[in-house]
């Protein structure tokens, strides 16, 4: 598990959210949009606002949705 994100959801400027997963413990929101018109969309920790990029291994930075032999 990390101790720090190099990156959170506060880092971005006008994100849109799309939607929860895993019982709400990770948002999907619209970060940016691509040249192409394209949405940019990434998931986050809804406990620390880190980006995730596995949903399903939990978060690594403070371990939301790790099982608990992980943590």
């Amino acid at each position: 598990m990390n101790t720090a994100s190099p990156v959170s959801l506060d880092d971005y400027e006008n994100v849109e959210w799309i939607e929860d997963a895993r019982s709400g413990m990770f948002s999907r929101y619209r970060v940016d949009f691509l040249s192409t018109g394209e949405p940019i969309t990434e998931w986050f920790c809804t406990d620390c606002a880190a980006p995730a990029e596995d949903i399903e291994a939990g978060c690594d930075v403070c371990g939301l949705g790790r099982p608990d032999d992980e943590i």
